[in-house]
């Protein structure tokens, strides 16, 4: 059902690296920012125009674990301000959540793991060695 998409390659869209969550994609990338690191992730529909899922789904708790000292770190991702989401979701719904990471540096080499239920049905989903440099963006505010 993923045709388009080879499951030897990993899975990049521009600074995103892309897993299956159940019928979905689910896309993770960081944003660097003296603020305070995040990461972000976004679900969407499966095609070759990828269109926002909104999930009746409140947080996701996922385990980040930095290859360079192997110690998991438990973060929550929760939903994005609204203004950084597609105007249609519905209350309750959400396709863009963000968690706070601020021990993630630009250098690290990440797994990143999480479950959430879509379609009455949990869902592990794991990014391994996911490039913070590769699949980040830096921002001065």
């Amino acid at each position: 059902w993923v045709a388009f998409l080879d499951d030897d390659d990993d899975h990049v869209r521009g600074k995103m690296k892309i897993e299956h969550a159940g019928p979905y994609h689910a896309a993770l990338t960081v944003h660097l920012s003296p603020q305070g690191n995040e990461l972000d992730l976004f679900f969407e529909t499966v095609s070759k125009e990828p269109k926002p899922v909104a999930l009746s789904v409140k947080e996701i708790i996922a385990t980040v674990t930095r290859k360079a000292d192997n110690k998991p770190v438990e973060v929550k991702f929760l939903p994005a301000d609204p203004k950084e989401r597609p105007k249609d979701e519905k209350e309750g719904t959400c396709s863009h959540f963000v968690a706070k990471a601020p021990f993630v540096q630009e250098t690290d080499i990440l797994t990143v793991t999480y479950k959430v239920v879509i379609r009455d049905k949990e869902r592990i989903v794991t990014y391994e060695d996911f490039d913070v440099k590769k699949f980040s963006e830096k921002h001065n505010h």
